[in-house]
Order: C-alpha cells, then sequence, then structure tokens
C-alpha cells in the first residue's frame, strides 16, 4: 500500500487524477510483490539467515551513464528533451535493476532526507509506468500475430486485476494521458525476432508520442541504427565507482545484521579492505551483479578475486538449492552437486554451439528432455527407462516452476534465467573436455582454430570466450588472444572480443 506522507499524496493524486481507470493501490501492490524483493537464489545458501528478504529500494545505488558527458542515470532519464531512451550495458551492469527501481519509485514514490521527491522523480508526475520484460512479452506473444504491445500492456494492467476497461478506451487513453514504458532486455530477443520486435517499439513510440519510452539492452549485439533514427538517445551504464560501492556494501550489511553494529563493522571491513588491496577486486565490484555476489559471499568468507570464481560460487549455491525429486524419492545419491554442473554444462553446450538458429538462449522442450534422459541413463545406466524419462520431466516441472536455472519462453522452448549462467556453464565445459580423461576431449589446437578463430566476431559468444580466458592457465589464455590479433587486423571493422 502507499505510505501516508503528504509529498507522496500529492504525486499520487496526479497520477490518480490522470489514470482514474486504474486501481493503481492493486496495481502497486503487484508490482512490489513481484519486484520489491530482490532476488537472491542464485547467491545465497540454505542458510535461515541468508533468507532476509533484501529491498530493492533500500539498497539500489544510482549509476553513472555516459553519453557526451557523464550523468547520474535517473537525471539523464528525465529530462524534458530525453522522451526515447536507450540503456545499453554490460552483463551485470544493473539494466534490469534500474528498469524495476523506475516502476516501483513511480507506483510508491519516496521523500528524501528533506521531505522532498527528488527533482528526477518530480518531472516524471502523473506519468503510468508500465515495465514490459521483452522475454516474457515474446512468450505471451507466441505465434499469434494479433497480439501485440498494445494487448500485452492491457493484459498486464487490466486483465490481471480482474478489470474490464475497453482496450480501445486504454489505447485513446494513452493518447492523451503521459506514461513511462520500460522495454527491458532486447537482447533476450532471438536474433531473428529483434529486429521485428525493434520495430514494434519503434512504431509504439511514433504513434503514442506522449509515452517517454526507456529500452535496456546489452552493448554487445545491440544494432543502434534503427533506434538512432527513430530519435533513441543512448545512453551506456558506467561502472560504479569505489564510493558507491561502499554505500552499496555499507548500506546491505546494516539490512542483514540489523541492530548488530559490530558485524555491520566487520563484514563491510572485509569488503573496503578486498577493495583497498586488490585492483582486480576493486574492478570487478564496479559491476552491480558481481558486487551483490561479493558482500553475499562476504557475510561467510574472504573473496576470491577473480570473475570466474564468483560464478563458480553462484553455480554451486544454485546447484545446492536444486533438490532433484521423483514421487516421494529424492534422488540426492543420483545427483551430487558434480552431477548437476555436468548436466549444465553439456546443455549449455548444446544450446550454445549445436542448435546454431536458437543462440539467443533457447532450448527446445524436446532437446532439453533428451538431453536430461542421454545424462540419466549414462550417469544410472540401471533405472528403467520409463523412469528416466519422468525423472527429466520432473526435473524440467521443477526448475521451470521455481526458476531456479531454466524458465519457460514458450510453450515448446526454455531459458536459463540468467544468460550469463549460460555463458558461464558453457565455458566450464570447454575446459572440461581439455582434460586428458574427458570422454569427448578437445585439445587446445582446436579450442583456438574451431572455438576461438572460428567465433571471436560473433557476438553471442564474446562472453564465452572472456570465460575461457579466465579459466585456462594465463599462459594459455595469452595464446588464445594472441591467436585472434592477426585475425583482427585483416577484418578491421568486424566486430572483436576483449578479453580483459
Amino acid at each position: 500500500m502507499f505510505q501516508a506522507h503528504p509529498i507522496q499524496d500529492d504525486y499520487l493524486k496526479a497520477l490518480r487524477s490522470i489514470w482514474s481507470d486504474i486501481d493503481l493501490e492493486q496495481y502497486a501492490a503487484q508490482v512490489s510483490k513481484r519486484y520489491g524483493v530482490l532476488d537472491l537464489s542464485i547467491l545465497a545458501s540454505r542458510e535461515r539467515d541468508d533468507n532476509i528478504p533484501i529491498l530493492l529500494k533500500e539498497v539500489f545505488v544510482e549509476p553513472f551513464v555516459n553519453q557526451t558527458k557523464t550523468e547520474p542515470v535517473l537525471k539523464a532519464l528525465s529530462k524534458k528533451n530525453r522522451k526515447r531512451v536507450m540503456v545499453l550495458g554490460n552483463p551485470g551492469s544493473g539494466k534490469s535493476t534500474l528498469a524495476r527501481y523506475l516502476l516501483l519509485s513511480l507506483l510508491n514514490p519516496s521523500h528524501d532526507a528533506t521531505g522532498q521527491l527528488p527533482a528526477w522523480l518530480g518531472r516524471f508526475k502523473g506519468h503510468l509506468p508500465l515495465l514490459i520484460e521483452l522475454r516474457h512479452y515474446r512468450e505471451y506473444v507466441g505465434g499469434n500475430q494479433s497480439v501485440g504491445l498494445l494487448e500485452y500492456f492491457h493484459h498486464l494492467l487490466f486483465k490481471a486485476q480482474g478489470s474490464h476497461l475497453n482496450l480501445l478506451k486504454f489505447k485513446e487513453q494513452l493518447k492523451v494521458c503521459p506514461s513511462l514504458i520500460i522495454f527491458d532486455g532486447l537482447n533476450e530477443i532471438a536474433p531473428c525476432k529483434r529486429e521485428e520486435v525493434t520495430q514494434e517499439i519503434i512504431r509504439f513510440a511514433k504513434k503514442y508520442s506522449l509515452a517517454r519510452i526507456v529500452v535496456t539492452s546489452r552493448i554487445v549485439g545491440y544494432q543502434g541504427y534503427a533506434f538512432q533514427s527513430a530519435n533513441f538517445q543512448e545512453y551506456t551504464l558506467q561502472d560504479l565507482q569505489p564510493e558507491q560501492i561502499k554505500t552499496f556494501a555499507q548500506g546491505w550489511f546494516n539490512l542483514i545484521f540489523a541492530n548488530q553494529p559490530d558485524e555491520v563493522a566487520f563484514h563491510y571491513q572485509r569488503i573496503a579492505k578486498a577493495l583497498q588491496h586488490s585492483p582486480t577486486v576493486c574492478q570487478l565490484a564496479g559491476n552491480p551483479l558481481l558486487l551483490t555476489m561479493m558482500v553475499s559471499i562476504a557475510k561467510h568468507q574472504e573473496l576470491p578475486r577473480e570473475r570466474v570464481k564468483l560464478y563458480e560460487h553462484a553455480s554451486k549455491v544454485l546447484c545446492h538449492h536444486w533438490e532433484i525429486e521423483h514421487s516421494q524419492e529424492t534422488l540426492s545419491d543420483l545427483m551430487l552437486e558434480d552431477d548437476k554442473l555436468a548436466l549444465l554444462r553439456h546443455i549449455a553446450w548444446r544450446m550454445q554451439a549445436i542448435q546454431q538458429e536458437l543462440k539467443a538462449n533457447t532450448i527446445k522442450l524436446d532437446d532439453l528432455q533428451g538431453e536430461i534422459e542421454d545424462y540419466l541413463q549414462t550417469r544410472c545406466p540401471d533405472l528403467p527407462s520409463v523412469k528416466v524419462t519422468n525423472i527429466a520431466h520432473g526435473m524440467i516441472e521443477q526448475l521451470s516452476e521455481h526458476k531456479l536455472i531454466f524458465c519457460q519462453y514458450d510453450e515448446q522452448s526454455y531459458q536459463f534465467v540468467h544468460q550469463i549462467l549460460l555463458e558461464y556453464f558453457c565455458a566450464t565445459e570447454i575446459v572440461d573436455r581439455l582434460r586428458p580423461s574427458a570422454k569427448e576431449k578437445l585439445t587446445f589446437e582446436k579450442l583456438k582454430t574451431e572455438i576461438f578463430l572460428t567465433h571471436y566476431t560473433d557476438d553471442t559468444w564474446h562472453e564465452v570466450l572472456r570465460f575461457l580466458c579466465g579459466l585456462v592457465e594465463p599462459q594459455l589464455a595469452g595464446e588464445l588472444i594472441n591467436a585472434i590479433v592477426p585475425a583482427r587486423k585483416e577484418s578491421m571493422g568486424s566486430d572483436s572480443i576483449d578479453c580483459g
């Protein structure tokens, strides 16, 4: 529910008076339930005190963006002449967190220490916010050509609330009433559909000129010509600065160790010490996702100083949460942590390397079922085939229901919940195949020629190759990087990978 504060009440009265057909309290409650608490399922262990809910608005640190100059992102997005904006960022840079913070703030505004609304928020007064997670939009649309953005908006706002507001009336309101429409995750759309969605967003922006539009995407793979031609301003999220990192860590531990100042000080110093003595940790901590991993890890141990080690921790915690059950039988003796990791690596490899048409983090249900069955039959040859099929089906249902690792993309396809997990698991599968005892052996020469030299210009492989450089020995990483230098010189102007 909305808080009772004069400044907030004035802000919300304006929103209610303009959008009187919408039950804003119910809408805000739904948004808060869905996005208000950070999802830490891949970061935290099962210990009871790790399950303290962390409210997004309480730990959000405003990043800076860069265009012609560097400025706070919320200030940039709220400018009058910035009605169409593309926010670009690297994996884990906080694009989705920013989108959710905007949505939460416009529906439940918070005043500052002086009792005033932040200046940036005041500029959105009366704007109805809508967050469109493009991955879920495509899932909703499926193959139905008659369903588009407006039908999806109507579904989110009214059908989900049980309201009967006419779609035609909603369209008319969008033409005359201010709104903020946030399209999150353009990069999560399959490349073959990305241009179609891009044009749909641009058409919407032109038709509903009062709507302020924010689109987010990864930098890699973004083709900006269409948005630039439609007068979208492009901003790039910057890494958090040392003071921002410290502010985040301090706020995090204040929440975790409420009324325990000694614990707050001890764990904060663990972060501060690592930042002071390790340039690598300082660099990694500038990435909001990695910083969140760090503060979660720092609750229990000293921090690893490598990016791949942080994702290794996350993947193990994720598998720790994943209990594989069949009927009333828990199959923990059949699928240990290493078995789960091996299965995920194999699935990721198939998705990235074999299914060329589905490189955007998607696997067909039948293929996913088949991969799991093949692994179970290899791992547990004495299991009857009927039981293997049932277990595999149950595993997919459980993972999809709890969104631990996979989520459903459409009726016949699944995705990793976080694309970065696909890329990490794919890289670890490749490295595992370098082992002398590997069943499907890969030589270093083949790694260099068939993977690095073949894929270094392919943006869907860039994060995989970066992980590979961090997983192999430094000397081997140097050889891989050196191998692509001559090829890069021969193909000036093509995309290349930064293996830093």
